[in-house]
């Protein structure tokens, strides 16, 4: 990974996220800095939500990666974000069975 901030990373991400969802809770965005099977770069986005109907606008998931992108340029980061979405209740069960 480049010397970017993670912090400012998740920072970005987390806003990008919240601005396109701006009718659903972001509960967490975590992010890890990862490797693909070629080698390049990547972030592992998990976003955890509550929405209401226990589902996000597939639409609006589908185009996220795309407003993301420039954001994380801008921060020199040229990894790219691969995201996954958990809803709080699913998250909340992954944590206890961890435990």
């Amino acid at each position: 990974m480049a010397n970017v901030d993670i912090d400012r990373l998740k920072s970005v991400i987390e806003a990008v996220v919240k601005n396109r969802f701006d009718d659903v809770e972001i509960v967490a965005v975590d992010i890890k800095p990862d490797v693909d099977e070629d080698g390049d770069r990547v972030l592992l986005v998990e976003i955890v939500f509550d929405a209401d109907s226990g589902r996000l606008d597939a639409g609006r998931a589908s185009g996220l990666v795309r407003h993301m992108l420039p954001k994380i340029a801008d921060l020199g980061e040229q990894a790219f974000p691969i995201l996954s979405f958990i809803s709080k209740s699913d998250y909340r069960n992954l944590k206890a069975e961890r435990v």
